[in-house]
C-alpha cells in the first residue's frame, strides 16, 4: 500500500520507482503481488504512467483509510525525495502495518530499523524487504506492532 497526495513530485517519483523498478522483482518470485495506491490529487499523468501494470491497483481519493490500512500486508514509503515530517510513515505505523521506507522516507522520526521498519533503497532492497515480510508473518506482525507502540508513545494526537 501505499498512500500520498498523487500530484506532490516525491509521491509521484516513488510510485513510479515503485511500480517500473520494485514490483516487476517482485511478480518474478511467483506470487500474487498487489500495489495499492491510494491519494488525492491531480492524477492523470500519473495514472496514464502505470495504467495496465501487472499488479497495480488504482483506488485514488477514498473517504476513509482503516479498512485499506486492515487490508495491507506492507506499506511502502520508496521517497527518494521530499522535506518535512513524512506523515504517511507515522500514519501507517499508527495502524499497526510493517513498513518499507528509505531513509529520506523516516529521516527525523527517530525510527530504528529493523525494529520499527525495514529500510531499503534501491529496487532490490525493496523487494527484498517485501518478501522478506511475506515471508515470515510473525516478523511482519511483531514489526507494526513495535512501530504502532512507538507511534502511539510519540505522535498520537
Amino acid at each position: 500500500l501505499f498512500v500520498g497526495t498523487l500530484d506532490y513530485y516525491p509521491n509521484r517519483d516513488a510510485i513510479l520507482f515503485f511500480t517500473t523498478q520494485v514490483l516487476p522483482l517482485l511478480t518474478r518470485l511467483n506470487e500474487p503481488w498487489r500495489f495499492s495506491i491510494i491519494g488525492y490529487g491531480n492524477q492523470r499523468a500519473l495514472h496514464q504512467q502505470i495504467a495496465g501494470r501487472v499488479g497495480v491497483v488504482w483506488t485514488g481519493a477514498v473517504d476513509e483509510l482503516d479498512s485499506h490500512y486492515r487490508n495491507a500486508g506492507i506499506v511502502v514509503a520508496p521517497l527518494r525525495a521530499g522535506g518535512g515530517t513524512k506523515i504517511k510513515v507515522m500514519e501507517a505505523m499508527l495502524h499497526g502495518c510493517p513498513v518499507v521506507a528509505t531513509s529520506e522516507a523516516v529521516t527525523g522520526l527517530g525510527l530504528l530499523e529493523d525494529v520499527h521498519y525495514l529500510h531499503a533503497e534501491t529496487a532490490s532492497e525493496f523487494a527484498a524487504q517485501c518478501a522478506r515480510l511475506t515471508k515470515d508473518q510473525e516478523f511482519a506482525q511483531w514489526l507494526g506492532q513495535s512501530g504502532r507502540r512507538f507511534a502511539m508513545e510519540h505522535y498520537r494526537l
